[in-house]
């Protein structure tokens, strides 16, 4: 089998793209704030985190460009410095260079924001100005193809939207491609785009979202604490571009780490809350390190899916007991600082873990003062934390009682 490592990273999300997304986690700042992208009126949450204007209108503008969704806008923001990190052209790849380039994205929602305000007209106006192009841009499975297609890309082009895993599984499933054979690169990575009225009132009604701190936003993303009440929802996008250990030395690419495991699962349960024992995301973590072939000791860091819902900070603590007994390998949870991207959570996960792995620290958890008994980890509280990353576990559970963990290792 051959070995796959990450040559190029983009992101587009509050913080900006991928330096200003570094420096912001080393940092520990929050990138949540009041929604500005709609009025909230009626709204028991209202706060978000929210990717500025001024990034996302950094794409050129023609009559294709026009069409993109926002969770579209994100990709192509943050795969163009994927790639631009990893020093490739993809407009310079010969055909059989497209050929052998494939695209495996997670996203949950696609182009939810199109469907909205579609339905919104359909509803309230003439049908005569419903969009002619509604269906094509508004399909989650139509992000791979606007990104194939925005870079000239000819292989594989696929969308994988299994929830809060979307993007843990198309890292995962990109990666195994690779190590067939199957195709020689890929760019993988995660894109979501849910911050919409729509989506915001069901989440209210669900009693998901934190409510409590829409006076100060900076702390209502606080997971494991004993004064959390929900997540915050936010956006962006998160890309890697994967190449085989080879390519990746011939051409003198950087790498940011090795992709060595990945394991997935379903409780096949209830449709959205998981299962207290742990059992489950404990196995999909099991098996993602036995196909990394790293021992529990080798872990160094956890990137938690950390969510701030009293459930999942809960049942993520006791699966983590269940794979590393009474003391794992300290972790923390990226969603205190930038909310809960949906599908791309576990892309921004993983940006976070490079970020650490490559300049000597642990991320943090922010919002941790108080801590609840129930979640009684090391979880990196409020500050970054100097240490060396050598090989990282990623949880990620999500809606329909999924599982799906990733294991990256510092390449040597």
């Amino acid at each position: 089998m051959k070995r796959i490592v990450i040559t190029g990273v983009g992101a587009a999300c509050a913080f900006g793209g991928w330096e200003a997304f570094r420096r912001s986690v080393r940092d520990g700042h929050s990138g949540v704030s009041g929604i500005r992208l709609f009025q909230p009126n009626g709204l028991k949450s209202r706060v978000a985190s929210q990717t500025g204007d001024r990034l996302l209108a950094s794409i050129e503008v023609t009559k294709e460009t026009k069409l993109y969704s926002r969770a579209v806008r994100h990709a192509v923001v943050a795969a163009k410095e994927a790639f631009e990190t990893a020093g490739l052209d993809p407009k310079a790849f010969t055909e059989e260079e497209a050929l052998d380039t494939a695209v495996y994205i997670g996203s949950g929602g696609g182009g939810i924001d199109i469907q909205e305000s579609q339905y919104e007209i359909f509803f309230g106006a003439s049908k005569k100005k419903v969009s002619p192009f509604a269906i094509p841009v508004s399909l989650v499975g139509m992000v791979s193809s606007e990104l194939s297609t925005s870079f000239g890309l000819l292989g594989p082009s696929q969308v994988i939207s299994t929830g809060c895993t979307s993007s843990t599984d198309a890292i995962g499933q990109g990666a195994w491609m690779m190590r067939t054979g199957a195709v020689k690169r890929a760019l993988v990575g995660g894109t979501d785009a849910c911050i919409t009225p729509g989506l915001m009132t069901a989440f209210d009604r669900m009693g998901v979202v934190s409510t409590r701190f829409n006076d100060t936003p900076r702390n209502a993303s606080r997971p494991f604490s004993r004064e959390r009440d929900g997540f915050v929802l936010g956006e962006g996008s998160w890309m890697f571009v994967l190449e085989t250990l080879e390519d990746a030395i011939n051409r003198g690419a950087p790498i940011f780490a090795e992709v060595a495991g990945w394991a997935a699962n379903c409780e096949a349960g209830h449709r959205v809350r998981m299962n207290e024992d742990g059992k489950m995301p404990a196995r999909a973590m099991t098996k993602a390190m036995e196909n990394a072939e790293v021992n529990r000791e080798d872990v160094s860091y956890i990137s938690f899916h950390g969510t701030g819902t009293l459930l999942n900070d809960a049942v993520e603590t006791r699966a983590m007991k269940i794979v590393f007994g009474a003391r794992p390998p300290a972790g923390s949870s990226p969603k205190s600082m930038l909310g809960h991207p949906q599908g791309s959570c576990g892309a921004m996960g993983l940006a976070a873990t490079l970020a650490g792995m490559g300049e000597g620290f642990l991320p943090p958890t922010i919002n941790l003062e108080s801590p609840d008994p129930e979640c009684d980890l090391d979880y990196i509280p409020c500050e970054a934390r100097d240490g060396a990353i050598e090989t990282a576990l990623l949880n990620c559970m999500g809606f329909g009682s999924r599982n799906s963990a990733l294991v990256v290792k510092k390449f040597k």
